[in-house]
């Protein structure tokens, strides 16, 4: 602090201020490289067939409603895959509506 003659005190300011700044710093690279090698060679093997045959085999049998479908199964590696048709039923029925009772008087 300075003193003037009048009385006046000098008081001097100090200022501090802080700068925060960020840049990239490259530590360390990593390198790929690929290589491909390109061999060519003649290979023999056996190649299997196998032939399939299918049967069709006409059941015609009706399922009872309330009973479940028949599921696929195997029967001496013979795999059997049922096929189902559904059918709309149209039935005619006698019914009894009334009956006439005639009598003969003499």
């Amino acid at each position: 602090m300075t003193g003037d003659g009048d009385g006046k005190v000098v008081i001097p300011l100090a200022s501090e201020g802080v700068s925060i700044t960020k840049r990239e710093v490259v530590t360390g690279r990593s390198q790929i490289r690929l290589v491909t090698d390109a061999v060519e060679e003649q290979l023999q093997t056996t190649l299997n067939a196998e032939n399939v045959e299918i049967r069709r085999i006409p059941v015609n049998r009706h399922i009872e409603p309330g009973s479940r479908p028949p599921e696929m199964r195997t029967e001496d590696g013979i795999v059997i895959i049922p096929v189902i048709e559904e059918v709309a039923v149209i039935e005619k029925r006698l019914v009894l509506k009334e009956e006439l009772h005639i009598h003969r008087h003499k």
